[in-house]
């Protein structure tokens, strides 16, 4: 960036991961020490700076958008490091890469080479592009291949001579070369007559839902039918764009299309309701498209479904919400599944947002091997039949249903890669609880983490090392850790059941605002929406990052938002602390 901000991407080294310990019901977690200052102002392990982002940007801010109209805000583009932190993602006002392929570009991808880092556009140039179509049709509903190789979007002007000028039907799939022209998504289905084509899709929506990582196969949520259909038939469906040619991937396990539509399970609430763009976006929904992409969960009248991509390329919808109860076995859920509130804020900040963050059907595992639902149907065994809501997990490797019982979904924060656990709020009491479930015999065991306040909100959260190590952001006071009603960052080990507000100010020291793990939560990118999920955590769970407003060590001495790593018990300041601006945390590699 220019001198006005600084932003923050840590690159670390690799190292192992722990096995999970099961918890076991009791007490709450035994609170540990507040971290201490760090006893240098070096950075850890002698790590230094690098600038990712090209030094001269024509102009241009990178990482950030600032504004002054009376005042001055801040908004932060996606920006996000590949797992090995050898590829960073950001955005920017305009031109901010050595290669460019549009004048008015916004979003860009910086690699470490031999001759140092160099940065390349990752959306292409706009047909008709000028200052006033940039301001208004720039690329949306955006998510990046784990790699950063490639980036599927949706633009309202199109950016190829033969595709629709403005159309819901502009989704496209950059690769890493900005010169070549993107893919365009719909190709296969356009219509012979482009006018006729653009008239039928004007008003459609459209969700980008996330992709395998070689980016062969890019899942979306459509809200016009793609394909001759049944006259009666409504709603949005989901499709899949396998190597350019498009099919229906949202369809029932005979093959056939549902009449009511489809949509993906955990923003099936945000884009009935017709939310804010910001909202609807593959990082804050709960892992309905595996980290893979070989799994899909959706939703069709009301029940729960998984779609699956085998290894050889072949293709099965399997019912989760069906029953396994002895002579009902595999028949549809007569309830089906049952919304539940989503705690993990994703992309806003504000009060109002932090309340109303849309429900969600399912909370998926990271690899889409578990999906946890709810649902008022007895739909096991062990299950009671007495209409209350009842939480179950369904293991799509083995197509069986658990249920969970002592869960009371309040919303789940996190869960591990292998959905082994999960972290979740039990809102059932006054004062709310934050519970770890781990799998066990009987349907797992539940232990208590810490007591809540009332209305307390949670989120984003993280789990890592195997499961051992959780951290999450949420709002204060919380007994024992925490006085303040602000958020802070918490690190739970489940070895040792030790709780770590690792963002809190020592004691005596003047409080001044929220602790962030991730700075597009900080500050959200309004319609853009952040990308895939930042980590703020390293794979192992020795080290965190984090930006705050407070002063963790005598060298911070600006009063305003910094970003710190804790290790080992240590926080160490990142940024400078002296800076006249604030200096929020962006992401990390995973080590």
């Amino acid at each position: 960036m220019g001198a006005l901000r600084s932003m923050f991407v840590a690159v670390l080294s690799v190292c192992g991961a722990c096995l999970l310990l099961a918890g076991t019901a009791g007490a709450f977690a035994m609170i540990e020490p507040p971290p201490k200052q760090s006893p240098s102002s070096e950075l850890p392990d002698g790590r230094v700076y690098e600038l990712v982002s090209p030094a001269n940007k024509h102009g241009s801010e990178a990482g950030a958008d600032v504004r002054v109209a009376g005042s001055s805000w801040l908004t932060v583009k996606p920006s996000l490091a590949s797992p090995d932190g050898n590829a960073v993602a950001f955005g920017g006002t305009g031109p901010a890469a050595e290669v460019n392929a549009s004048g008015l570009s916004e979003y860009f991808v910086a690699e470490r080479t031999v001759g140092g880092w160099k940065s390349r556009s990752t959306t292409a140039r706009m047909l008709r592009l000028n200052e006033i179509t940039a301001a208004v049709d720039h690329p949306e509903y955006l998510d990046y291949s784990r790699d950063l190789s490639h980036l599927a979007y949706w633009q309202k002007r199109g950016s190829l001579p033969e595709g629709p000028f403005g159309s819901a039907a502009n989704v496209y799939l950059m690769g890493s070369n900005p010169l070549e022209a993107p893919t365009w998504l719909l190709r296969s289905v356009a219509s012979p007559s482009m006018e006729e084509y653009e008239h039928e899709h004007s008003g459609a929506g459209v969700t980008v839902l996330g992709m395998t990582p070689d980016a062969s196969v890019v899942y979306f949520a459509y809200g016009k039918h793609l394909f001759p259909v049944d006259e009666t038939r409504v709603g949005w469906g989901i499709y899949e764009s396998r190597f350019g040619a498009v099919s229906e991937v949202g369809v029932l396990p005979d093959g056939s299309v549902p009449n009511g539509g489809a949509l993906p399970a955990a923003s099936a609430a945000s884009i009935e309701g017709k939310s804010e763009p910001s909202r609807i976006d593959p990082a804050s929904f709960d892992n309905q498209v595996s980290e893979d992409g070989r799994r899909l969960f959706f939703v069709a009248a009301g029940q729960l479904y998984v779609h699956e991509l085998a290894a050889d390329g072949s293709e099965r919808t399997v019912l989760v919400s069906a029953s396994q109860l002895p002579g009902h076995m595999g028949e549809a859920s007569a309830d089906g599944a049952s919304l539940f509130e989503n705690r993990t804020r994703g992309l806003e900040n504000d009060e109002f947002s932090k309340k109303e963050n849309p429900p969600t059907y399912a909370y998926a595992s990271p690899d889409g091997s578990h999906v946890v639902f709810q649902s008022v149907d007895h739909l096991t065994t062990a299950a009671p039949a007495d209409g209350s809501l009842k939480v179950y997990d369904f293991d799509v490797d083995t197509e069986t249903l658990e249920y969970l019982p002592g869960v009371s979904l309040g919303g789940v924060v996190t869960s591990a890669k292998d959905g082994s656990s999960f972290l979740f709020v039990d809102g059932t009491n006054a004062s709310p609880e934050l519970k770890l479930w781990t799998a066990g015999p009987s349907g797992g065991d539940v232990r208590p983490i810490v007591q809540l306040s009332a209305g307390a909100f949670v989120g984003p959260g993280r789990t890592v090392a195997g499961g051992s190590v959780i951290v999450f952001q949420a709002q204060g006071p919380v007994p024992g850790v925490a006085n303040s009603a602000d958020e802070q960052i918490y690190r739970y080990d489940v070895r040792s059941d030790g709780l770590t507000c690792v963002s809190c100010p020592p004691a005596g020291a003047l409080r001044s605002g929220n602790a962030y793990l991730s700075a597009q939560d900080q500050y959200p990118g309004g319609s853009v929406g952040p990308v895939n999920e930042s980590r703020g955590v390293s794979s192992d769970g020795q080290r965190v990052f984090f930006a705050t407003p407070d002063a963790l060590v005598s060298r911070d001495v600006n009063g305003d938002f910094d970003t710190y790593e804790w290790e080992n018990g240590d926080v160490f300041l990142i940024s400078s602390g002296a800076g006249t601006d604030y200096s929020p945390f962006l992401d990390n590699g995973e080590s």
